[in-house]
């Protein structure tokens, strides 16, 4: 573990500090704090970062495998069915939009109430909908 200090003058308006480097994925953050000091010339704020570098936990990140990501032309699909068979409320509508990557993973009608604010009264109610998004679905899913 590292620790990365960083003194700041407190009396100071206006200061600018570029860390994207340092916190952009390359260092996991473990604990910040700060301290305001009493110095000779001034107070004076030191921000304490306490971190591991990257390197550490690279390996572990490049054996997960990756989602598929939906193609272009389901989503285009899904929204082009939506337009043509509107669901029952608006927030089914909302759920599936919002999360299409989510809705391209979906295998069956039950799955849907992984989707934020799609419970069971808007699953049971537009079955019919949510069967066509199902159709599109299988119909983009990558061949095994």
């Amino acid at each position: 573990m590292k620790i990365k200090t960083i003194r700041i003058k407190a009396e100071v308006d206006n200061q600018e500090f570029d860390f994207t480097q340092f916190f952009e994925g390359s260092n996991t953050i473990f604990t910040t704090s700060a301290t305001l000091v009493k110095e000779e010339d001034g107070y004076y704020w030191h921000a304490f970062i306490t971190f591991e570098p990257n390197s550490v936990f690279n390996t572990s990140r490049s054996t997960t495998p990756k989602k598929p990501m939906p193609p272009q032309a389901f989503e285009d699909e899904v929204i082009t069915y939506t337009q043509q068979n509107p669901p029952k409320s608006i927030r089914l509508r909302s759920g599936v939009k919002s999360s299409i990557e989510a809705v391209f993973e979906m295998r069956e009608l039950n799955d849907f109430h992984k989707l934020r604010n799609v419970g069971t009264n808007s699953v049971l109610g537009d079955t019919d909908y949510l069967s066509g998004i199902l159709e599109i679905v299988k119909k983009h899913q990558p061949q095994q």
